[in-house]
């Protein structure tokens, strides 16, 4: 037995002396501003809804795979297989794929949870995914450990789902089970811009007017008391009578009671806030329609941020689910969004990348490809690496386009490599022999001979401190009249 106890599933009953966690949800708590926070007051909030539209939108608008591995760096769309239809195109019958993964991108937003029934048929392959609201789920364990999902929909009868059947992506998550949604984390930021826009709102109900009082040393009769106040509700409060012009009589005084908008920072405090959204969902700022500080140099590398740093790891919790509960193939299958339609404004920078790796030597083709996501090229021209001398194959990029002498330089690097791990002595084995013969296709009399010569010549450039690219010359002039049956 472990250190802890699991708790089995028991039946729970929600009544208002012990309320659900749904039940409080729906009705939201209340923040420090003393505004009720709940899903609907965050959604009011325009910062909010951008950042939630746009991360939610942004992430179901991107292309979807399911990929089929097909050999070690190749792979194709598997369009037969039934989870392609589900992430691609009608997850089920009632929602297309674009807005059942906008909505569980907008759950984990929020409640920092989403969820979908994976609904199976008879063979065990995925059929349908059923999203359903983060409120009325509850992860339990029974008393064997096993994970399960409490299904409790009011006015439904409750429902148990085991793990494997239920797609669950966390948000920020400090137990690894249940995610930490904005809703919660965020109630004070929420309640404080709610509590702005309600200023906001009263103030200019009130015609642009802030609280004061009519002061006099005169004592007022009931009628006079009467028709002020009527006059001051027909004439100066409401947006159409804002800014006329007042007339004061029996020596009443105007004093303002609430300090004026630039006093309590209500501009300041609402660009702020936008600001303050920008962190709270990790998206740079200019994503938010604030652009105070963004300028055409840097719009290019926030767009750039923007993926790596808040669309890159919601793709990532996604892929990771789908591949974990949808395969019974994981090695063979796997789901990955595509990112190029995102950086198809930065594609000029980055083709100029490919072109400098591909043009000095250390990335191929298919290594360039495997990074765009697509197939490689037919047979093994794709994996063959260029140098910049007139962007000829690395292994014939040697003096003279003659093939023997690329063999010749081979041989010779491959010499110099042993001579500094070993002594002159040591460096000229058996293998080395064999493998200059294989290489230069000579006979290994031949290549022993040219093993002699070799050390010679190595040691007198050792002791006249010969430069090294004319030993590596004279090395491959010999090998080379080797390969042709000249001489030596």
């Amino acid at each position: 037995m472990g250190l802890f106890k699991r708790e089995p599933i028991v039946n729970e009953t929600s009544t208002l002396k012990n309320p659900s966690a749904w039940f409080l949800d729906f009705f939201g708590g209340r923040s420090s501003a003393g505004v009720r926070v709940s899903e609907k007051t965050a959604m009011s909030l325009s910062a909010y809804f951008c950042g939630c539209n746009m991360i939610a939108g942004t992430m179901a608008a991107l292309p979807l795979n399911t990929y089929e591995r097909t050999g070690p760096k190749s792979r194709q769309v598997s369009e037969t297989h039934p989870v392609q239809r589900l992430l691609h195109d009608e997850p089920n019958p009632e929602m297309t794929a674009f807005n059942w993964r906008r909505t569980g991108l907008l759950h984990r937003i929020g409640r920092g949870n989403s969820y979908s029934e994976i609904v199976r048929d008879s063979r065990g392959m995925p059929a349908y995914l059923w999203p359903i609201i983060p409120l009325y789920v509850t992860p339990k364990r029974d008393s064997n450990g096993m994970l399960w999902y409490v299904i409790q929909i009011p006015g439904m009868e409750r429902r148990y789902i085991p793990a494997p059947d239920m797609l669950h992506i966390q948000s920020i998550s400090s137990d690894g089970i249940m995610g930490h949604g904005l809703i919660q984390a965020a109630c004070d930021a929420i309640g404080l811009n709610a509590a702005q826009d309600i200023y906001a709102s009263k103030y200019f109900e009130n015609g642009g007017n802030i609280g004061a009082t009519l002061e006099t040393d005169e004592v007022l009769d009931d009628k006079s008391w009467d028709r002020l106040q009527k006059e001051i509700k027909e004439k100066f409060v409401g947006l159409t009578n804002a800014h006329r012009i007042s007339l004061l009589e029996a020596g009443l005084k105007y004093k303002p009671l609430n300090p004026t908008n630039k006093e309590t920072q209500l501009i300041e405090g609402r660009t702020f806030s936008v600001q303050e959204w920008a962190r709270w969902l990790n998206m740079p700022p200019h994503k938010l329609k604030e652009l105070t500080h963004a300028t055409f140099s840097n719009i290019t590398e926030q767009n750039i941020e923007w993926v790596v740093d808040t669309c890159t790891p919601w793709a990532v919790g996604e892929e990771q689910e789908y591949n974990r509960k949808l395969f019974r193939s994981k090695n063979k299958y796997y789901t990955k969004h595509v990112f190029e339609g995102l950086l198809r404004g930065d594609t000029k920078t980055r083709f100029e990348g490919y072109a400098i790796a591909r043009n000095w030597g250390w990335m191929s083709a298919n290594d360039i490809l495997e990074k765009e996501d697509r197939n490689p090229l037919p047979g093994d021209i794709g994996d063959k690496y260029l140098i910049p001398s007139n962007m000829m194959l690395a292994d014939q990029a040697i003096v003279g386009t003659n093939p023997a002498t690329a063999k010749a330089d081979q041989v010779v690097r491959a010499e110099e490599k042993h001579l500094r791990a070993s002594s002159v002595e040591k460096a000229y084995t058996s293998e080395f022999i064999e493998w200059t013969a294989k290489v230069m296709s000579i006979s290994v009399e031949n290549a022993l001979h040219y093993t002699k010569i070799a050390k010679q010549l190595t040691k007198i450039a050792m002791e006249r401190e010969a430069e090294p690219e004319q030993v590596r010359s004279a090395k491959r002039s010999i090998l080379v009249s080797m390969a042709s049956g000249g001489a030596i």
